[in-house]
């Protein structure tokens, strides 16, 4: 997911209110590029071209809060501070100098014609695929072999490490088939479905405890897998 690598690659070390360093951005994908195939990994980018209509209320919160930042780091600049940590955001149209420099370095490049999450997902079912590098919960539930968090990568150890998600096994540990991890994804909540139309059904699941993280994904699960049982059961009987 190459959405999610900006932070990576741009790190805040680099210059990011005054525009951009991309030599140094360069050498970073160089870097993570050859680290990948030091291990045989050949690396396949998929990049973000636009904002599915689905999601566009979720894109204008986050551009809000975008906004909020860069009025933030205006105030600092007048009153002659280094902007806050917290206002780091990427130089402007940062995914077209990090699409260009994985090219550049071997790597396929992707730009889809919407968000890549489905693109991504289609293009390992069709080719021989080890896993997803993401941050991104949707791929516990799109049908990718494994999901790699990229949160926990550790590229230059030796050896390198990351936290990996396995799809069968995620299955396995949920009790639930492929068929219904994109149900259970729906009812927990993501950038579709947001959670707060899902808040009363939370509640039910979990009645005076926190319906969120772990416990609420579990609930969902065993709601989903009772239910589907008596979909099953009553069309059997019929």
């Amino acid at each position: 997911d190459g959405m999610a690598l900006i932070r990576k690659l741009y790190t805040p070390d680099l210059e990011w209110v005054c525009g951009g360093q991309y030599q140094e951005l360069w050498a970073h994908v160089q870097s993570f590029v050859k680290a990948f195939e030091a291990h045989g990994l050949k690396l396949v980018v998929f990049l973000d071209g636009g904002v599915d209509e689905a999601k566009l209320a979720e894109w204008k919160e986050r551009r809000q809060k975008d906004l909020q930042k860069c009025e933030r780091v205006v105030s600092s600049l007048r009153e002659g501070k280094e902007p806050p940590n917290a206002a780091w955001m990427p130089p402007p149209n940062i995914s077209k100098a990090v699409g260009g420099a994985f090219a550049q370095n071997g790597a396929q490049v992707y730009y889809t014609a919407g968000e890549a999450d489905r693109e991504l997902a289609s293009y390992c079912s069709t080719h021989d695929c080890v896993a997803v590098l993401a941050k991104d919960s949707d791929f516990f539930v799109l049908p990718v072999p494994a999901y790699l968090n990229l949160d926990t990568l550790a590229l230059h150890r030796s050896p390198p490490t990351a936290t990996v998600y396995l799809r069968r096994a995620v299955e396995a540990a949920l009790q639930l088939p492929s068929s219904l991890m994109p149900l259970l994804g729906s009812l927990v909540g993501n950038d579709f479905v947001p959670t707060y139309l899902l808040s009363e059904f939370h509640r039910t699941l979990l009645p005076g405890r926190q319906a969120s993280g772990g416990p609420l994904i579990e609930a969902v699960a065993a709601h989903v897998a009772t239910a589907a049982t008596e979909v099953l059961r009553h069309s059997w009987s019929n």
